[in-house]
This record gives structure tokens, sequence and C-alpha cells, in this order.
């Protein structure tokens, strides 16, 4: 009886709050969308930065582990500022944007699987290669303070793998969403998806800081 009852709260409690974020995306949908790209990114980059020192203490040796006691995460302010900001702009306020933009010139009624391919090629071949790659090197170089020459060779040794990462998990999500979301939700599905992206992009784009922060 107790559990049905908790179970019952717990549901009624989760559509209360769904149905006051819906209302809140419809009253100011890029400040709700702002707000849930940036939140979700910060808690992407803070997994990612336990994660690496889960995989540092996970690969010390033996003598390594007598010698010293486990390392402790020591929070990157600075590097979190970075992705926080990128998935505040890009995720919410950007995709808001295009996500209209596209279902203005290529509507989903009557437009099948043709419009939802073209869709896809425009953000996974276009945008997402030649726009969002790029300003996501140059501001988080600039918010971390890397020459601009470090940025553009940092950008030439990860540029392909962090495409084929986006590729994968933003690519694969844009088919589903493209397919049966409606528009005013995309960008939020995005945030959504992008809590998984962003431990991907962390982990890749700040191996070498990382290492840094270790040595330090």
């Amino acid at each position: 009886m107790r559990r049905s009852l908790l179970l019952g709260s717990i549901a009624s409690s989760s559509a209360a709050a769904l149905a006051a974020y819906d209302a809140a995306l419809l009253a100011r949908p890029r400040v709700v969308k702002a707000l849930t790209g940036g939140g979700l990114a910060f808690l992407g980059d803070l997994n990612a930065q336990r994660l690496e020192v889960w995989g540092r203490n996970r690969l010390r040796s033996e003598a390594e582990r007598a010698q010293a006691p486990p390392e402790r995460m020591v929070f990157d302010a600075r590097r979190s500022f970075a992705f926080t900001t990128i998935g505040a702009y890009w995720t919410g306020l950007f995709n808001h944007e295009w996500y209209n933009l596209l279902e203005r010139r290529l509507p989903m009624a009557g437009g099948g699987w043709p419009r939802v391919a073209a869709k896809v090629a425009m953000a996974q071949l276009i945008v997402n290669p030649f726009m969002y790659l790029p300003v996501f090197y140059l501001w988080t170089g600039l918010v971390l303070r890397r020459s601009l020459k470090d940025t553009q060779d940092k950008a030439k040794r990860e540029y392909w793998a962090m495409l084929q990462a986006t590729w994968l998990v933003l690519g694969s999500a844009n088919v589903v969403m493209f397919s049966v979301m409606p528009v005013r939700f995309q960008a939020v599905f995005m945030c959504g998806v992008s809590f998984i992206y962003q431990n991907i992009l962390s982990l890749l784009a700040n191996a070498d800081r990382a290492t840094t922060r270790k040595d330090e």
C-alpha cells in the first residue's frame, strides 16, 4: 500500500513538473532552452571530470596505490564554464532558431522520410562540421586561454574523432527527433541527448588538460 502511494506521488509530482516545464517552454522558449542546454552541458562535463579521475585511479599499479592515496577530483571551473556556456548558446539558443528555420523551409507535414533525410543531412554534413565544431574549438580555446596556434593544432588532432562522435550520437538522435518530435520540443530533446554527447565531447576535448592537471 505504501509503495503504491509512493509511486502515485512520484508520478503525480513528475506530471506536475513536466506541465510546469511545458508552460515555461511556451512562455519563454529561448530562456528555458538555454538554461536546459547549459545545465545539461554542466552536468555532462562534471561527470566527465569525475570519469577521468576514476579512470586514472583504476589504472594505477599496486605500487602506486601503496605509495599514495587515490587521486581526488579537483573541479576545473574554467573548463566547466567553457562547456556550460557553449551548451547554453548552441544547444539551447542556436538549435531553437535552427530547428524552427528548418521546419519553415522543410515542413514535415506530408514530407515523410525525404524531409527527415534532408534535415539530418543539413545538420550533420553542413552545420556540425563547418559551424559547430569550429565555434566549439574557438570558444573553448579562448576560455581556457590557449593561443590561436594551440587551438588550431588541437582541432587538427581531434577533429575527425570529434566529428565521428557527433555523427554517431547527434546524427542518430536527429533521425528520431525529426521523425516524431514536434518542433517546439526539438531543441529540448537535443539538450537531453547532449548530456551523453557532452560526456564524450568533454573526455575527447580535455584529455590533454586532464593530463596537465594531474601533473601539476
